[in-house]
């Protein structure tokens, strides 16, 4: 309740913590409605179904933010379970720590009509879950740039996850 108040009195927040929404999955829908509403209000023939969630990590971190994402979301405090990162190419790489969980930079999530997604490099579609049981099934999946092929990242069980509890 109090968080609401705040959202109401000061607007939204510029970033959101995954993990704190109770229910994820609907908030991953609003942002393709939002679009609806906001890109696509004069064309009437696109609907909800046509939409699909683009995801990009950036270079960014959270002081880094100075405002709301101009379309989409900016999700933070994500962690990449299998691999490591390589913030400098934004990509995923072996893992040279061997810390099971690695820190990636803000997600920006927005949504695209389904004709409209295609990569000019190659990617691997991380499964996104919200803790480290993965239970309950993927939440959405980001797509993060590879060198390897990605059937090498889907044998290691490469995934991103909201929280490590």
């Amino acid at each position: 309740c109090e968080q609401w108040r705040r959202w109401i009195d000061k607007g939204r927040p510029t970033a959101y913590w995954l993990t704190g929404l109770l229910q994820p999955r609907n908030f991953l829908n609003a942002i393709k409605q939002e679009h609806l509403r906001k890109k696509d209000k004069d064309n009437r023939d696109t609907q909800l179904e046509d939409l699909v969630l683009l995801s990009e990590v950036t270079k960014m971190e959270i002081n880094d933010i100075k405002g709301h994402a101009e379309d989409g979301v900016y999700i933070h405090s994500l962690m990449l379970e299998g691999c490591g990162w390589h913030k400098r190419d934004s990509k995923i790489v072996d893992n040279p720590t061997r810390n099971p969980f690695v820190p990636i930079p803000i997600l920006h999530v927005s949504a695209i009509p389904k004709k409209q997604r295609q990569w000019d490099y190659q990617v691997y579609e991380a499964p996104v879950y919200m803790d480290k049981t993965r239970t309950g099934g993927s939440v959405f999946s980001v797509e993060v740039r590879t060198d390897e092929p990605p059937a090498k990242w889907t044998m290691r069980g490469v995934a991103i996850l909201a929280s490590r509890d």
